[in-house]
């Protein structure tokens, strides 16, 4: 709560709401009493809707935001909480290496005459939408916005996109609300794109409504996809999305009807690995908290989750034996057993595999190399991902 009282973010999004409404001299107290309000409701909330209360306020502030984090953080599961937020005025799109910019925003697309025609991709559908009816607020969820080329996907959009260029619709008339123009519109800045909706001609210039709010996720432990260029960044507010604590993972397992007690030991255990992780690797090494959530799942079920994306991480970063030992310490405690990591091979060809060893062995296993003189009895091939 230390935060939320110290938050500037936070005052300078509540100074704006009241100085449209308040009577002169009170708006500081105004302000103190909408914090109070907001801080009742988070002692009140679990931290997935005070995180998702929170991004809705910075979307409204910033326009376009990206949560970025660890695998298995919760960014898609925000999701859920934004759509019920916004009231279903949604759209999804997941990102990958074949996304293009005439996917996302405008493309030629042949028809059955064999002529051309600009279609709008769904960034242009968004923006329509917006405009029609510009008092609601809508939201575009960009998954995994890093996977594709993000220069060649937002292409021109570089300036619309910016806060200080959208256009805010609502005081035109109903007949003028749209995002596509035919002509020029005096004193808005718009990108020349020619697109044709329905069977109507094709209009060109596109504006950006304010309230068409952009959100992008991002996952940080991925070394293998893109990254988002300078200018592209600049344009984005950015928030990183933490895994939860130990005592936060357990009170919201303790919310959702979990038996805690039973899940203690593994709870703990993914604890220490992620402040190992962050001092010997850093923070985008962590294991993600999701594995923990999801009807039926046993404690076998989430150490295997949390195992093979440990897996992924010790391969990514290039983590060395006996790092790899000090981290996971005895193992994840699953029953009678401990689960580790133990590396088969050298080199480039070393590869991670999840081995199970008896809770009475696991201090004999911390004393011994583990990328030779296993037993392979030991090693289970079945949960590898």
């Amino acid at each position: 709560m230390d935060a939320l009282e110290n938050n500037p973010d936070l005052d300078v999004y509540l100074s704006k709401i009241y100085l449209q409404v308040a009577p002169r001299g009170s708006i500081k107290d105004l302000m103190e009493i909408a914090k109070m309000k907001i801080k009742k409701e988070c002692q009140n909330s679990e931290p997935s809707r005070i995180m998702s209360n929170s991004l809705w306020r910075d979307l409204r502030m910033y326009l376009n935001v990206i949560v970025e984090g660890v695998a298995g953080c919760g960014k898609s599961h925000l999701l859920e909480d934004l759509a019920e937020i916004y009231e279903g005025r949604v759209e999804v799109v997941v990102f990958h290496p074949s996304t293009s910019y005439e996917d996302f925003v405008s493309g030629l697309r042949p028809q059955l005459d064999g002529s051309f025609r600009g279609e709008a991709g769904v960034f242009v559908e968004m923006c329509e939408r917006a405009g029609n009816n510009p008092e609601r607020d809508y939201l575009l969820f960009v998954d995994e916005i890093n996977r594709a080329n993000t220069s060649r996907v937002f292409g021109d959009l570089m300036l619309v996109l910016e806060a200080s260029k959208r256009v805010d619709l609502t005081e035109e008339a109903e007949p003028e609300r749209t995002a596509l123009l035919s002509e020029p519109s005096e004193g808005a800045i718009a990108l020349q794109t020619p697109v044709s909706l329905d069977d109507e001609p094709a209009r060109k210039y596109l504006r950006v409504p304010r309230n068409l709010h952009i959100l992008g996720t991002m996952n940080t432990t991925d070394r293998s996809v893109g990254t988002i260029d300078l200018a592209l960044r600049r344009r984005f507010h950015w928030i990183t999305m933490e895994p939860l604590s130990g005592d936060q993972l357990a009170s919201e397992l303790e919310a959702e009807g979990a038996d805690v007690d039973s899940l203690r030991p593994l709870i703990d255990w993914y604890s220490k690995t992620n402040r190992r992780l962050k001092e010997a690797v850093g923070p985008d090494a962590r294991l993600g908290h999701s594995y923990f959530f999801g009807e039926g799942k046993s404690a076998a079920d989430i150490a295997t989750g949390l195992l093979n994306q440990l897996k992924e991480v010790v391969a990514t970063f290039n983590i060395k034996t006996a790092d790899v030992d000090s981290i996971i310490g005895d193992g994840a405690p699953v029953g009678d057993e401990h689960w580790r990591i133990h590396l088969v091979g050298q080199g480039l060809g070393r590869r991670p595999e999840i081995k199970k060893v008896s809770a009475t062995r696991s201090s004999d296993a911390d004393g011994q190399g583990t990328s030779q003189g296993s037993d392979p009895e030991e090693t289970s091939t079945a949960a590898q991902g």
